[in-house]
């Protein structure tokens, strides 16, 4: 999961142009390029919650970009990405920690859309998260900006499957492991 170092209006009522802002800045990236998964914007509109467009795969890890875990898996369960709190805070497509005060999200922290402040809902304003908290306010710190500003968008990773070598005395053995990013 990454924050956008480019800056987006929340203006579309389409996810798919918030999906294709996170897919093309991550893929112009090569060391995410080179993962060769889609990415998705964590958003909502108000015909797509942010944890309907993301997917819960429950029990799938979350991690940043330096390999911290940011939440146990995308649901709302305890230490889930919309569960109200996070474990660690997200950072930019740098791996640096993000420096906006404010990301287009349109959710509330249960991953629902925030109904009236959802993406797209122009000229109403949109609800944004704060990057520098771990409480629910990453995702949801009110509704206060117009939809024309300029802001980053989070992405997250579909699900990546990464093997992992273990040596043994007599063989390799390899273990899968799944996680987003």
């Amino acid at each position: 999961v990454f924050v956008t170092t480019d800056l987006y209006t929340a203006s579309s009522t389409s996810i798919t142009v918030y999906n294709n802002d996170v897919n093309s800045e991550a893929n112009a990236i090569s060391a995410l390029d080179a993962l060769g998964t889609t990415w998705l914007a964590i958003g909502s509109t108000s015909t797509v919650n942010a944890i309907d467009n993301v997917g819960i795969d429950a029990g799938i890890p979350i991690y940043d970009l330096e390999g911290q875990l940011v939440a146990a898996d995308a649901s709302t369960a305890a230490g889930g990405l919309f569960s109200g709190s996070l474990l660690a805070l997200i950072q930019t497509d740098g791996g640096e920690a993000a420096s906006n005060a404010f990301i287009w999200t349109g959710t509330l922290p249960d991953g629902q859309a925030a109904l009236g402040y959802q993406l797209g809902l122009s000229p109403s304003p949109v609800e944004v998260g704060e990057p520098g908290f771990l409480g629910s306010a990453w995702i949801a710190s009110g509704p206060s900006l117009p939809d024309i500003t300029q802001l980053p968008l989070y992405g997250i990773s579909g699900i990546l499957t990464v093997p992992t070598p273990e040596p043994s005395t007599i063989s390799m053995v390899i273990e899968i492991g799944r996680a987003h990013v």
